[in-house]
């Protein structure tokens, strides 16, 4: 059985209103590990995701094609290894507004 590629694909984000409310939230850079074919195929899949979440995707920050060979026994592992078993992984690092008016 072949094995889909995965993707690293890191998203910005901002909230629903419900959401930053509810949450004390503004923002978010979103690390999603994505099996795909294509980047544009992972993009969408992404966004998806993030939408399901009530986040709305500011744009995307960077993405690269995942050595899962390789990356499996480093930092992301667990989220690689994720992806590999349940299609993807997504992670959000959130920011609340005190901290982005720290950040101007």
């Amino acid at each position: 059985m072949t094995r889909e590629p995965v993707i690293f694909m890191q998203f910005e984000a901002m909230p629903s209103e419900a959401i930053a409310e509810r949450d004390n939230v503004s923002g978010a850079h979103v690390d999603c590990w994505i099996q795909a074919r294509d980047p544009e195929q992972a993009e969408a899949r992404g966004r998806h995701w993030i939408a399901k979440e009530g986040w709305v995707v500011v744009g995307v920050k960077q993405w690269r094609p995942v050595d899962v060979d390789v990356e499996t026994t480093g930092p992301d592992a667990e989220y690689i290894l994720e992806a590999m078993r349940a299609d993807g992984s997504i992670v959000f690092h959130r920011w609340t507004p005190a901290n982005e008016a720290r950040a101007d």
